[in-house]
């Protein structure tokens, strides 16, 4: 697991900028869109996180841009998180340093900052690294994915995999 800033990340995905790494796809989504909320219990988000992991990991590589913190305060324990990274040699906060690229031997890592992520309530972007999937995950506790054209057979495998992992409302 590699930590950036968002100005190092756009760097190293060689882009203008994260936003336009993120949003530079013709998104496709499933029709209609669903809404995936996720469940209350921390075993239920530590099997999504490792859920999560596993599929953007099949892919090779995965960024993780961190965009919302301290929105509910009282879900969050920010010493677990620095010191978590602090094992990585990470010093800066999440703010200074939200993006995270995982490769394919950084499953435990890419799980533990997910679950993390999710049990402060935290939202986040993942994207893999080739552009062909993406999901958000909103500090309301909702998820949504997207693919790139030609990846449609994304639906049934996260319909299959990741859905019995949330709730449908």
């Amino acid at each position: 697991m590699k930590i950036f800033s968002v100005k190092e990340a756009g760097d190293v995905l060689d882009a203008p900028d994260l936003e336009t790494f993120f949003g530079g796809v013709d998104w496709q989504y499933k029709d209609p869109v669903p809404s995936y909320f996720l469940e209350e219990d921390s075993g239920a988000k530590v099997g999504l996180a490792r859920m999560l992991a596993n599929t953007f990991l099949e892919r090779r590589s995965a960024v993780l841009w961190i965009t919302e913190t301290g929105i509910w305060p009282s879900t969050e324990h920010m010493d677990l998180f620095l010191r978590y990274r602090a094992s990585y040699g990470e010093t800066r906060t999440v703010k200074e340093a939200p993006v995270h690229i995982f490769e394919q031997d950084d499953g435990d890592a890419m799980i533990s900052i997910v679950a993390i992520a999710l049990f402060f309530a935290w939202g986040f972007d993942l994207i893999s690294r080739d552009r062909s999937l993406a999901m958000t995950v909103s500090h309301d506790e909702w998820l949504e994915y997207r693919f790139a054209p030609g990846h449609e057979q994304f639906i049934p495998y996260f319909e299959k995999w990741i859905a019995p992992s949330l709730r449908s409302d």
